[in-house]
């Protein structure tokens, strides 16, 4: 299964931190956040990513391109980098624009998230539960942001990435047939493919119980900066 990563936007909890630097590209322990998610899937046995990015495209490129002779020879990974060219698109936008690579199943993973969990059992799920998409969740209750998904132990019941509502929040990987996509116009947000899944009873879920973290807020930058302190993180999960 191909995974598509959506990198890009400077965030903007964040940017008076980091003004001209997108998430993706933010140091930690002196190595680009990117390559901690691409570590990740790595060890879950998932090689071929499509990189869907936007502001800092260039930048983007020319990191991965630094490392390109690593990942295709050490990792056997196959990244390609997508930009949402002149015109902004949207999460939902450029994950529409990138279809094509990505194939009639596929993985969504937010930029800004670092999700360290068994992702080949939650693909077995949304594989078996034979819907167009599936979320994963954590139960969050408000701790690590925001819960904006409604859940009664049984079913989705609505997601508004602004909510605080319900008591689970999105874990940040999501997994959709291309059909899910179809009837949106070219600049949309993720949010509103969910959320129409949702109300069609077309969204699995699957409750990760692994906290994560997100990057997104200067909060999340100093808990993953404790999570891989002193630590040579990098290299114990490619080798």
């Amino acid at each position: 299964m191909k995974v598509a990563i959506l990198c890009g936007g400077l965030g903007s909890r964040i940017k008076n931190y980091y003004p001209n630097t997108i998430k993706s590209l933010i140091n930690f322990n002196n190595i680009p956040f990117i390559f901690y998610q691409l570590a990740v899937l790595y060890k879950n046995r998932l090689t071929d990513i499509v990189l869907c990015s936007g502001y800092g495209s260039d930048e983007l490129c020319t990191t991965i391109k630094s490392m390109e002779i690593f990942l295709k020879n050490y990792t056997k990974m196959n990244i390609v980098i997508y930009p949402d060219g002149d015109v902004p698109l949207g999460t939902g936008g450029s994950i529409k624009r990138a279809l094509p690579l990505l194939g009639d199943k596929f993985g969504v993973l937010y930029g800004d998230s670092y999700l360290d969990f068994n992702y080949g059992e939650t693909i077995n799920k949304f594989y078996n539960s034979h819907k167009l998409g599936l979320m994963t969740l954590y139960h969050n209750q408000n701790i690590y942001g925001k819960s904006n998904v409604e859940f009664d132990g049984k079913q989705l019941l609505s997601y508004n990435k602004i909510s605080s509502e319900g008591e689970y929040i999105d874990y940040g990987f999501n997994l959709f047939d291309a059909s899910a996509f179809n009837g949106f116009s070219k600049n949309f947000d993720l949010s509103s493919v969910i959320q129409e899944l949702i109300v069609k009873r077309e969204m699995d879920y699957d409750i990760i119980p692994n906290r994560f973290y997100e990057i997104g807020s200067i909060e999340g930058i100093q808990d993953l900066e404790k999570r891989v302190k002193n630590e040579n993180f990098f290299s114990r999960l490619f080798i």
